[in-house]
């Protein structure tokens, strides 16, 4: 039993140990962000510029420093506690023994009884100091995850996002409010008038009031059906007070508003496998879902009733399908998955939805992200390279147009790549992209007839960040995996 329970404690223990490790791994790829963007371009100013951030740095290393003392101190009385039961457990079991051997004939006398009754005493003893020294190690672990070392790396983060702007005379957004969610949250949406925010919370849904990016509050938070129902895909109705999820679990579900409180309702019909994408068309007639089980369904929407029922599959994508976009005319969608082909559908005759074309493309690499930037011009994402592609129609078929080449990042290959959805604003005409651990900017040049990257990106702690914009195109929410907290930044157009 002993041994059992050292090696279930060294596993936890371990565990735990490598959460921390990777904290500090993450907390160092964050100091070394601090040279990546300083301009150097005019001594005088520069100087300064240094100067300010060397000022800044020793200040936020010296909070840290203390953190990581005061952290020490804790940590160390909680493992002298853990300790010290220890050693009285192992002083009991010898003062057990020692009590067995000053009874040998007690015992011989009455075998059996006298068995026993050490058996349930020793076992007494060993499960006592198995729940005191468990407990002890929750509460070191407590300790850990409670401790404020958090709290500093969040403060820094806003002035990582000050420094690394190339441009400081033209401010494109900015940071303006940070707020907690430890559940981890694949997705999130808005509704038309940005008063209310959607978004995944572990099993669960959180529906959030929304005032201006700085007053957010969580007013009801929902339950998922089961462990795995985690909201890998949101839409958000621009119509009516309804949302439409896709879950890990492969469900689809529908979320409606009656008397200020959100109800939930499970389609019957479901994928066989996670669902990746959901999206409705701009007159919000139907519902376009696409899953890991390789195919697409289009469902029927109700507003009336605010009710889906499934109503046709598609079948030509030979692995995952990834994401799927639609545009404005609904004359047509495309789909693009793990299989590498990008995949344009559209309406027959009696309004169904047929196979059209594949856009040809030379590229060994899947696409993680597709979205329409015009009825006639598509931007594809791919996966593990570092590359976004534009597509025109020419003459009834797709051409590329154009290619961008992002910068080489601290990771190679991205993570979580479809969960977090290519995002074009039509009225302000601004490209919103997830490239690894940054997020850029991107918008069509007149004069050169070319799409541009613009210089200021917000940099993530990881790559494992998720988000989306307001309808109107003001704010940006992102949450980040490993800050467990959410940001939203203002943005500001010409």
């Amino acid at each position: 039993m002993k041994n059992n329970f050292n090696q279930n404690l060294d596993k936890k223990y371990d565990s735990r140990l490598l959460r921390v490790r990777e904290k500090g791994q993450k907390a160092a790829i964050k100091i070394e962000l601090l040279s990546d963007d300083i301009n150097i371009n005019q001594q005088v100013s520069v100087h300064q510029e240094i100067y300010d951030v060397i000022a800044q740095t020793t200040k936020w290393t010296e909070q840290l420093n203390i953190q990581f003392l005061l952290l020490k101190t804790a940590l160390l009385r909680k493992l002298d506690e853990a300790l010290q039961y220890g050693k009285q457990w192992q002083a009991s079991i010898i003062e057990m023994q020692i009590q067995i051997e000053k009874d040998k004939i007690e015992i011989q006398r009455q075998q059996q009884i006298a068995k026993q009754d050490y058996k349930e005493k020793i076992l007494h003893i060993n499960t006592s100091f198995l729940q005191k020294i468990i407990k002890a190690f929750e509460n070191l672990w407590k300790e850990i995850e409670e401790n404020k070392i958090d709290v500093v790396f969040k403060d820094f983060n806003i002035y990582l996002q000050q420094i690394q702007k190339n441009d400081t005379s033209k401010e494109e957004y900015k940071l303006i409010n940070q707020f907690d969610q430890k559940e981890i949250c694949y997705s999130i949406a808005f509704d038309r008038q940005r008063n209310i925010m959607v978004s995944g919370a572990q099993d669960g849904i959180k529906i959030w009031r929304f005032q201006d990016g700085k007053k957010i509050e969580c007013i009801q938070q929902i339950k998922g059906d089961s462990e795995i129902d985690y909201a890998t895909c949101l839409v958000f109705s621009q119509k009516a007070d309804f949302f439409i999820s896709g879950s890990f679990d492969s469900s689809i579900k529908l979320y409606y508003n009656q008397n200020d409180k959100w109800l939930k309702q499970t389609c019957k019909t479901s994928h066989s496998g996670l669902v990746t994408c959901v999206i409705l068309t701009n007159q919000e007639d139907q519902l376009i879902s696409c899953s890991q089980d390789l195919s697409i369904f289009i469902w029927k929407v109700n507003l009336t009733y605010k009710s889906i029922q499934f109503d046709q599959q598609l079948k030509r994508h030979e692995k995952v399908v990834l994401s799927l976009c639609i545009n404005q005319s609904d004359t047509e969608f495309v789909s693009t998955g793990q299989d590498q082909k990008i995949i344009i559908w559209k309406k027959d005759a009696n309004k169904k939805w047929i196979f059209d074309q594949l856009i040809y493309h030379s590229h060994s690499d899947f696409g993680c992200r597709v979205s329409y930037i015009t009825d006639d011009v598509i931007v594809w994402q791919q996966s593990n390279q570092r590359y976004i592609h534009f597509y025109q129609l020419k003459n009834g078929m797709y051409v590329k147009k154009q290619s961008i080449q992002f910068p080489q990042s601290e990771s190679q290959t991205e993570n979580f790549q479809f969960l977090f959805p290519t995002i074009y604003h039509r009225k302000k005409q601004v490209l919103i992209q997830k490239v690894n651990k940054k997020i850029y900017f991107i918008r069509f040049d007149d004069g050169t007839q070319q799409y541009k990257v613009d210089s200021s990106t917000i940099s993530c702690s990881s790559s494992a960040v998720f988000g989306n914009l307001t309808q109107d195109g003001k704010y940006l929410v992102i949450w980040d995996s490993f800050l467990k907290q959410f940001s939203v930044y203002e943005l500001f157009y010409e």
